[in-house]
């Protein structure tokens, strides 16, 4: 997700979608109201190199074009941190019409994906969180096939501070059968298959895995009153956000906090190079295998930034906080 600045965790925005000249292109146009000129920040939420377009509204108008090979989504953020998420696919185009003084009423259309998402947004747009869980959980296991239905998985399901790894796995099965050849769904499924191992007031699975100097670290390894786990990236800012303020706490605490990183780059070289430069003197381990780092599959990290609070008796006491939840709880437990 991502995963990205500020701008992005909660980021996600809207992008326009229309045919290109050539079949392999994707475009979005967009029309506002209320709204004559400013930026919005784009992103692909399936690409995990943390690049993020700038679009320009002039005249209340603006398009966006690119290159599309698959089908993807993109969040489209508005500058009160509103998110839209647009379907796009080769050869393809969406239309955006919104109103930038009611946002929730964004309709973004074009394509059966687009309709199907804004159809579902607008009818939901009045619910609290608990009904909107509910609400996108009927929608998957009416549209198991859909790709709106992998993208309420993930938005709902997965993406929470405390996923519930069981009704994930459920749906997942369910979802599989509907499109047996998504690859997508297979990798969510072997990245949830293991994350059931690490849930909050239990024992913190044991582990075992190599840093970036060589080092062996374990559950062994974990010695302070308290201590964090966590992942991080370097197309994540929302985590080396996160790992900054670690860094702060652990020069506060000493050795009464424990800190582990997890680099989920796809170059091992980046991981070590970045928290050498960032001053992390604690293990950081990057295999450069992603999601598929043993550790990772082993503790259900999965998803950046994510985070293991323990406390001395190895016990899990939080799991998925924010930056701000997660300086709260360590300073409470230390203080």
């Amino acid at each position: 997700m991502s995963r990205l600045s500020l701008f992005l965790y909660p980021l996600l925005a809207l992008i326009a979608v229309s045919c290109g000249t050539s079949g392999n292109r994707f475009k979005l146009e967009g029309q506002f109201r209320n709204f004559n000129q400013g930026e919005l920040y784009l992103y692909n939420i399936y690409d995990n190199t943390g690049k993020i377009d700038t679009i320009r509204v002039s005249n209340s108008r603006f398009t966006y074009e690119c290159d599309q090979t698959g089908e993807d989504v993109y969040t489209l953020l508005f500058p009160n941190f509103s998110e839209i998420p647009v379907f796009a696919s080769p050869g393809e185009s969406a239309t955006l019409k919104a109103d930038a003084t009611h946002l929730k009423e964004t309709e973004v259309k074009g394509t059966d994906d687009n309709d199907a998402m804004t159809e579902f947004r607008l009818s939901t747009s009045e619910l609290t969180p608990p009904e909107m869980t509910k609400a996108a959980k009927k929608y998957i296991l009416k549209n198991p096939g859909s790709a709106v239905s992998f993208y309420l998985l993930n938005r709902y399901f997965v993406l929470v501070p405390t996923p519930d790894y069981q009704e994930v796995s459920r749906l997942v099965e369910i979802m599989r059968k509907a499109s047996p050849d998504n690859g997508r769904l297979h990798v969510l499924y072997e990245k949830t298959k293991g994350a059931k191992s690490a849930k909050v007031r239990q024992k913190l699975p044991a582990f075992t895995a190599k840093d970036t100097k060589g080092v062996t670290v374990s559950n062994a390894s974990l010695t302070g009153d308290v201590s964090v786990i966590y992942t991080w990236a370097i197309w994540s800012y929302e985590s080396q956000n996160i790992q900054r303020s670690l860094r702060r706490l652990k020069t506060k605490y000493g050795s009464r906090l424990s800190l582990l990183a997890i680099s989920l780059d796809a170059d091992k070289r980046i991981g070590k190079t970045v928290v050498e430069h960032d001053s992390v003197t604690w293990s950081n381990i990057c295999d450069g295998r992603m999601w598929d780092t043993p550790v990772v599959k082993k503790l259900g990290l999965n998803d950046v930034p994510n985070n293991l609070v323990i406390d001395s008796k190895g016990t899990i006491i939080a799991m998925g906080l924010k930056q701000q939840e997660l300086e709260k709880k360590i300073n409470s437990l230390l203080k």
